[in-house]
């Protein structure tokens, strides 16, 4: 069977991430397109033979074998909360990166932002983190599971993010 345009955005998603949340799926693939999206389109996905993809009992579409990773969920729903015509490339990073995106700023001039996942007890390695990432590049460090902003020492500026009721805080972090 041969996949619609939209199909092959989907999973071509999904094979890069390997693992992200259904709506997130949706969402990307409305922007790349620039018009509604139907989540049968998805959902349909999953059924064909010879796509290595399904979809889990948590609300996610991943590859066989692959399992959600909160760090690049959260990431990738940070990277969401910007303009869709702001953002004009993102991938995976490499570790400890979960997400490494580019936005154009209101002039035009494009940023680059790594988004890092800091979980309880990990607020003492941001610093380290940060000393992996390029010093032009902006860090947004996310905060899973009840990790404390308060706690992060790094550096250099930072921003912290964190979901609350299902919206994405942002706060600003100062230097050591």
């Amino acid at each position: 069977m041969t996949l619609t345009s939209e199909q092959e955005y989907m999973f071509a998603l999904v094979k890069r991430f390997r693992c992200l949340r259904e709506a997130q799926v949706l969402i990307l693939t409305r922007r790349a397109f620039e018009r509604s999206i139907a989540r049968n389109t998805l959902t349909n996905l999953y059924a064909l033979r010879g796509y290595a993809i399904r979809g889990l009992p948590s609300g996610c579409a991943a590859m066989i074998g692959a399992n959600p990773d909160p760090g690049l969920i959260a990431a990738v729903d940070i990277m969401l909360t910007f303009p869709p015509e702001s953002v004009i490339d993102y991938r995976p990073g490499e570790p400890p990166v979960k997400l490494d995106f580019i936005k154009l700023d209101s002039g035009g001039q494009p940023i680059r932002y790594a988004v890092v996942s800091v979980t309880v007890g990990q607020e003492n390695t941001c610093n380290t983190a940060a000393q992996t990432v390029d010093a032009d590049t902006r860090i947004i460090f996310a905060l899973l599971d009840g990790a404390r902003r308060e706690l992060i020492r790094c550096v250099r500026p930072f921003t912290a993010a964190a979901s609350e009721r299902g919206k994405t805080i942002f706060f600003r972090g100062d230097p050591i």
